[in-house]
């Protein structure tokens, strides 16, 4: 699979002796070997600092800037040494104000790229930080000094569409791609001191590995066909892919095969994205089910699943046990590319699952007929109630059942029972019940 990982580990600010270079040498060549891109993330404003310097409001947390003589020096000799290893180079810093003012960035920017050029004048530049910082440098510096805009708000899973709509919409006025960098895979292993917060408790059962892999195919989904992302990048997760067991002994990394898994997922669905050609969203007529059609290798696809987000957040996976019935045929795949199951009802497909996302390969159907099967698209929720038999002396059997809708929306549906009936006196005797007359 030809996916993008990183590798940050601020080496450039660091490296002394030529041992230690022949060191980070040999862990760029492992990826090298396996076809795996590197995106080179190193953070400038740690470089090497200048104690005497800061810069107002700054001071109390990083607010020493870097001394710009020596970050043009160490940055050239090592991009001139790794050129041939790293693909493109990520000036990464989650830029708040208190490490840097907006108006001061561009020349600590300009000096970076300018370095890492003049020893490879075809590289690549990106930076990791927010919408404004992107948008100033292009502003100041020009295009020249970006290769896309990063989306840096890493999270893939619970997205929130006003952040990352911000980073599409300055892509889409430079007319620059657009690239998403995934991080921050939220299972409980992983950043487990945060795991409370993120609303993951010990006995969610999807918490440790569905979960984060449905959420991140949904979220990848959107960042694609809605907000039109270029390329992915792997964002922290590939140090468990090369190396499991030398990962750094913190909160960061832990390696109960979550992070392996989602990472898997990552790398698979957004292989299978990016061959996309173009994609719409479609109007569904339940808001919890957004829909996407899409073109990819000569056919077309639909792509949904169930989302409790609404409309500002997406990628909230609700599991349920739902039954659709689109009135297309099709071959049904989950995000891995397996088939998943589906049956035919006439000219017809009846979708059993549990709200993850799926995709249905609908061969040369039009966008204008996909659109009109959506807008007539049978949706149920299959939902398990518990009431209890009676029964009176004629023979009656009674089901008592009390249901309180707790939603926004009116419940309509069928009521489909199976029991079990007993009573006191088959419960002694072990062999049935006598009803009306009839031995059960």
């Amino acid at each position: 699979i030809g996916w993008q990982a990183t590798l940050a580990d601020g080496q450039a600010r660091h490296i002394k002796e030529k041992s230690e270079f022949e060191k980070l040498d040999s862990v760029l060549s492992l990826p090298r070997k396996y076809g795996i891109k590197i995106v080179y993330a190193t953070e400038i404003l740690f470089h090497k600092q200048q104690k005497g310097l800061h810069y107002k409001h700054t001071r109390g947390r990083h607010y020493n800037p870097p001394n710009l003589l020596s970050l043009e020096k160490d940055l050239y000799i090592f991009a001139k040494r790794f050129k041939d290893k790293v693909d493109v180079w990520n000036l990464q810093d989650e830029l708040s104000t208190f490490k840097c003012p907006l108006y001061a960035w561009p020349l600590y920017h300009k000096v970076a790229v300018d370095a890492i050029r003049k020893a490879d004048p075809e590289s690549k530049v990106i930076v990791s930080s927010e919408p404004a910082f992107q948008e100033h440098i292009l502003k100041v510096l020009g295009k020249n000094y970006l290769t896309a805009v990063c989306d840096a708000y890493f999270s893939p899973v619970n997205g929130r569409r006003y952040l990352h709509l911000q980073y599409a919409e300055i892509a889409k006025e430079w007319n620059l791609p657009l690239w998403f960098s995934g991080f921050g895979y939220p299972t409980k292993s992983f950043y487990r001191t945060r795991a409370k917060t993120m609303g993951y408790e010990n006995e969610d059962a999807y918490s440790i590995y569905r979960k984060p892999v449905d959420s991140t195919a949904a979220s990848m989904t959107v960042h694609r066909l809605e907000f039109g992302a270029d390329c992915f990048l792997l964002y922290s997760a590939i140090p468990s892919i090369l190396s499991p067991f030398k990962l750094r002994p913190t909160n960061i990394y832990d390696i109960d095969g979550s992070i392996i898994n989602v990472a898997a997922c990552y790398a698979s669905i957004c292989d299978f994205l990016q061959d996309t050609e173009k994609s719409k969203k479609l109007n569904s007529p339940y808001s919890w089910l957004p829909v996407y059609a899409f073109r990819r290798k000569g056919k077309n696809y639909i792509a949904f699943w169930v989302d409790e987000g609404g409309l500002n957040r997406y990628g909230s996976i609700r599991y349920g046990d739902y039954l659709i019935e689109i009135s297309l045929k099709g071959v049904l795949k989950d995000c891995f590319g397996n088939l998943y199951p589906s049956q035919t009802k006439g000219n017809a497909t009846l979708i059993r699952f549990e709200g993850q996302p799926l995709y249905l390969d609908v061969g040369n159907t039009g966008f204008s007929e996909i659109s009109e099967a959506i807008k007539n698209i049978k949706f149920k929720e299959l939902i398990g109630i518990r009431g209890f038999c009676s029964g009176d002396r004629k023979g009656k059997v009674f089901f008592n059942v009390v249901i309180r809708n707790l939603t926004e929306h009116p419940i309509d549906g069928e009521l489909n029972i199976r029991c079990l009936l007993y009573t006191s006196d088959a419960a002694d005797e072990l062999d049935g019940v006598d009803l009306g007359g009839r031995r059960i």
